[in-house]
């Protein structure tokens, strides 16, 4: 209703009477100039979109964009996840091929498949990018040394089964490489974590990956998380990051998770990302909100993000900032926050 109203210019309530004429009064609206999707950009003040990009992108439409007068900031995200997904052999290896066309370079060994992203990635900081994104399952739960990834690699590149705890330490390896050169180049990584994905097996088959059948998941996310972030502070490589988390019981884990890592006199580095996908709504937010403010520091929030990638989704700001002066308002009231500045201070 937010967006009707911001978008449309329309109060009525939606519902099956209607529908037929908000349709028609919508369509009407969109065909006006300033409703393209710069238009929205500029109606809604946005000043930065990020998209998720594979590694493998020429990123042609973001140069496009960059010359072409959009008025809002339109920046790459480095989206590595088929780079640690080794146990699925026959479509790793399609991916890892495409890699190496992109960067030019033979992926044959570790070493130069691990060149190769990083090649890639700086040519993604050339091209404006400010973070890096990776949406798994879980944190992997073991770090493979050098020799084991390796060796982890050159089989997978024959097509052998490396699955189990080989694909598992092989992840660890690659992401602790990833996040290392994160943290060189002063970049953001950001960790969605606890999707069950392609759920509904029908539904893959008949309209392919990604076809909206995920649903929240009930890995346990603790190890992960302590393994990889543990061993990049132990490197003094730990960059930047952002926790997302999909289910909601693992909000008090992520918050604390924050606080073992702020190090490095960095404020803020480590954030407890906003509600994320099943989670972007009022009972989310709350839920996050206040998880943060308990375990961690509130003003150093990043803030909210619209996940939806869609140009009618900016009004779901407005949402969360309402929910945020909500609970503000409350804890005022019921004398938890102080209402006036310290010079006339009441509790």
């Amino acid at each position: 209703h937010i967006e009707l109203k911001r978008y449309f210019g329309i109060d009525e309530l939606l519902d099956e009477g209607t529908a037929p004429a908000i349709w028609e009064r919508a369509n009407e609206r969109l065909a006006a100039p300033d409703m393209d999707a710069w238009g929205i950009l500029r109606k809604f003040n946005v000043s930065l979109v990020g998209t998720t990009d594979d590694p493998s992108d020429d990123l042609a439409h973001h140069k496009k964009l960059a010359a072409g007068g959009c008025p809002a900031r339109i920046a790459p995200s480095f989206r590595p996840d088929a780079a640690l997904g080794v146990a699925d052999a026959p479509a790793w290896n399609k991916w890892v091929d495409a890699l190496g066309t992109a960067d030019g370079r033979d992926c044959s060994t570790l070493a130069d498949f691990l060149e190769a992203l990083d090649a890639r990635l700086d040519y993604f900081v050339e091209c404006g990018a400010l973070t890096a994104d990776h949406g798994l399952s879980r944190c992997p739960e073991s770090i493979a040394g050098e020799a084991d990834a390796a060796a982890t690699f050159a089989d997978a590149r024959k097509g052998l089964d490396v699955g189990g705890d080989r694909a598992d330490a092989f992840a660890g390896h690659v992401l602790a490489h990833l996040g290392e050169r994160y943290a060189e180049r002063d970049m953001v990584m950001q960790l969605h974590l606890g999707a069950f994905r392609n759920v509904n097996v029908g539904m893959m088959r008949g309209y392919g990956p990604n076809s909206g059948c995920d649903t929240v998941a009930d890995y346990r996310q603790g190890p992960g998380l302590v393994r990889i972030l543990g061993e990049l502070s132990a490197r003094e490589k730990l960059p930047k990051t952002i926790l997302y988390n999909l289910n909601p019981a693992d909000n008090y884990l992520l918050a604390c998770m924050c606080g073992n890592f702020f190090e490095g006199g960095v404020p803020g580095k480590m954030q407890y990302g906003s509600g994320w996908w099943f989670l972007d709504q009022a009972d989310g937010m709350r839920w996050q909100i206040d998880a943060l403010s308990r375990l961690g520091l509130l003003s150093r929030f990043v803030g909210m993000l619209t996940d939806s990638r869609s140009f009618m989704s900016y009004s779901r700001h407005e949402y969360f900032r309402r929910i945020l002066c909500n609970i503000l308002g409350e804890d005022i009231e019921k004398g938890l926050i102080r209402r006036t500045s310290p010079a006339s201070a009441r509790w």
